[in-house]
């Protein structure tokens, strides 16, 4: 088994494993994030205890971080402490992956054990639900309403005809909607509702609202005014 950890940051990365954390420097500014290192290192523990408690023969489980930014510059907070082995770039991940396949070759799990192993792991697994505007200390009314062009990216496009235009640039679009639909499903709700809808992207019209819930084939429950779209799930 592989833990990858991927982090996409920008500018200098600097590991500090003496004080558990990652330096980040970019544009003159500097952030402090935990050690990627020490997180793959309990999420193996975590793993493995997992494993256990579903009575999984035990498995090799090995860990990388993996840095995907490709114009980040890695050091290490002093010369005489060495970056570890299983910090690379996302450029030789493939070739990482392919060494330790020659170097495990014993097989442990048969296909069906591997098979009823992932149903487990889909079984119980869990959703990050986070609540970002409450992270953030944002209201939900500080949101930017209106679908906005993204050529001109600051500028509303109006509905008509079925497209979404702008008056600036001429930039048309029939599904420009979608995006700011995955805001607000990130953002406030995973589910939303014909009235909703029209606040959130300043529209008038209930019929034009139902045409691009339709167009987005979403799931819904309930009927007239008491239907809900469900954002994140589309119909078989």
């Amino acid at each position: 088994m592989l833990i990858i950890e991927v982090k996409n940051i920008s500018g200098t990365l600097i590991f500090d494993p003496e004080n558990n954390q990652l330096i980040q420097q970019y544009k003159g500014k500097e952030e402090i994030y935990s050690d990627p290192v020490q997180q793959v290192k309990h999420q193996k523990h975590q793993l493995s205890q997992w494993l256990k408690r579903n009575k999984i023969p035990p498995v090799p489980i090995k860990t990388l971080v993996t840095i995907a930014n490709s114009s980040s510059k890695i050091q290490s907070i002093s010369p005489e402490i060495k970056i570890p082995d299983i910090v690379i770039r996302s450029t030789i991940l493939l070739e990482r992956i392919e060494r330790l396949k020659t170097s495990y070759t014993n097989e442990i799990l048969t296909n069906k054990e591997i098979n009823k192993l992932s149903k487990q792991f889909i079984k119980q697994h869990t959703e990050n639900d986070p609540d970002l505007l409450g992270q953030f200390q944002i209201s939900p009314a500080e949101l930017l309403k209106g679908v906005y062009c993204p050529v001109c990216v600051m500028k509303k496009m109006r509905r008509v005809n079925g497209r979404w235009s702008c008056h600036d640039c001429f930039y048309s679009s029939k599904d420009e909607h979608v995006t700011p639909m995955e805001d607000y499903a990130l953002l406030i709700s995973p589910t939303i509702t014909n009235q909703q809808l029209r606040h959130f992207l300043q529209l008038q019209s209930p019929s034009t609202a139902n045409k691009i819930f339709a167009s987005m084939n979403l799931k819904h429950t309930g009927s007239n005014k008491g239907r809900v779209y469900h954002l994140l799930e589309k119909k078989d």
